[in-house]
C-alpha cells in the first residue's frame, strides 16, 4: 500500500473514531427519556357568555388567558382538545404532570356612563362634566381533569374598571377607543385572575424561609409584583367527604397579611405588615388579597346609566 493511501486511511479512521465518541458522550450525558418531567397541559375550552349582554363576543378572553398562560413557561398549551387527547395518549407511562381544562363562564358582562356636573361635585369647575365609564365583569371559572372530566376547583372572578373624561360643557367626545380600552382593562384582569387561581391550585404560594419580619416564597415574577399584600393561613385539619373519600381540602387560620417587596425570577421576598409566623413554615399558605368588588347589577332603569347594548360602539367593544 502506498504511504499516500495508508495516511488516508488513517485520517479517515480517526475521523470516524471521533463522529462515534462525540455520539456515545451525548448519549451518555443526555437525560434518560424516561427520567424527563413533562409539563401539565393545558386546554382552554370556550368561553360561554351567559350574560345579559348577548351582543358581547367572547374572543378577547381566551386571547388573554392563553397569552397569560404561554408566559408563565409552566404549561404545555394545546390548541385544541383533539391535539390533549393525542399528547396525552404520547405521554402514557411517562413522569408528566398531568391535563387539564379551563371552562370559563361569564355572567356579567357590562359597561355604564355616568355623567357628573358641578351640582353633583364641588371639585369641579363652574361648566364642568366629568363622563365616568365603567366595565363590570364576572366569571365562573372552573379547572377540572381532563382525564376523568372532574372538576377540581371552582372560584368567581370579577373585576370592575372605570375611566374618566372631562370637558367644559355638555358634550363629552367618547370614541370607541376610549370604551374598548375600559373593557380591555377589566378582561385582563379576569384572565389573569384566571390563571392566577389555576397555578395557585396546582402549586400554592409558600414560605420556604424566614428571617425576622422577612419570607422567602416560592412565587416568582411570573406570579407576583412588588407591593401586592397576601394573607397567610395556617393550615389545620383535613377534610374527606365521608360518602365518596374525596379530599374536601383543609382547615385555614388566618395568622398575618405580607406585602412583596422584591419579585426576582424564581423567588420573591415579602415583608410581614400584620400578624407574625412561627413555627413549621410548611403549615402556611399564602393567598392573594382580592382588590375588586363587584356592586350589583345597576336597574335597568337608571336615568343615569346606559347598558353596553343600548350604544353601538359599547356593546361589543372589540
Amino acid at each position: 500500500m502506498k504511504k499516500s493511501t495508508r495516511i488516508a486511511a488513517v485520517i479517515s479512521g480517526v475521523a470516524v473514531f471521533a463522529v462515534l465518541a462525540v455520539f456515545s458522550a451525548v448519549k451518555l450525558f443526555a437525560a434518560p427519556e424516561e427520567n424527563i418531567v413533562l409539563k401539565p397541559l393545558v386546554y382552554l375550552e370556550e368561553v360561554s357568555n351567559k350574560s345579559d349582554n348577548k351582543a358581547a363576543k367572547m374572543e378577547s378572553f381566551p386571547a388573554a388567558v392563553m397569552h397569560r398562560l404561554i408566559n408563565t413557561r409552566k404549561f404545555d398549551i394545546c390548541r385544541s382538545l383533539d391535539d390533549l387527547k393525542k399528547l396525552q395518549k404520547e405521554r402514557t407511562g411517562k413522569k408528566d404532570k398531568g391535563a387539564y381544562l379551563i371552562r370559563m363562564t361569564v355572567i356579567q358582562y357590562s359597561i355604564a356612563e355616568r355623567k357628573t356636573t358641578r351640582r353633583d361635585r364641588t371639585d369641579l369647575l363652574s361648566g364642568e362634566m366629568v363622563l365616568e365609564y365603567e366595565a363590570k365583569i364576572v366569571a365562573q371559572i372552573e379547572y377540572a381533569d381532563a382525564m376523568t372530566g372532574k372538576v377540581l376547583e371552582s372560584k368567581r372572578a370579577q373585576a370592575g374598571k372605570k375611566s374618566y373624561l372631562s370637558s367644559v360643557g355638555d358634550t363629552v367626545k367618547v370614541t370607541h377607543s376610549f370604551r374598548q380600552q375600559v373593557m380591555e382593562e377589566a378582561v385582563q384582569s379576569i384572565s389573569d385572575q384566571c390563571v392566577n387561581g389555576f397555578m395557585e391550585m396546582l402549586n400554592p404560594v409558600k414560605i420556604f424561609r424566614a428571617s425576622g419580619k422577612s419570607i422567602y416564597i416560592n412565587a416568582g415574577q411570573d406570579r407576583v409584583v412588588p407591593n401586592e399584600l397576601f394573607n397567610v393561613y395556617k393550615l389545620g385539619e383535613a377534610f374527606t367527604d365521608p360518602d365518596t373519600g374525596e379530599s374536601l381540602g383543609a382547615d385555614e387560620e388566618y395568622v398575618a397579611q405580607v406585602k412583596v417587596v422584591q419579585a426576582k425570577q424564581k423567588y420573591s421576598i415579602a415583608e410581614v405588615v400584620d400578624g407574625t409566623i412561627t413555627g413549621k413554615l410548611s403549615d402556611y399558605i399564602l393567598r392573594k388579597c382580592s382588590t375588586e368588588q363587584i356592586a350589583a347589577p345597576e336597574s335597568e332603569s337608571s336615568q343615569n346609566s346606559n347598558a353596553a347594548d343600548n350604544d353601538p360602539h359599547g356593546a361589543n367593544p372589540f
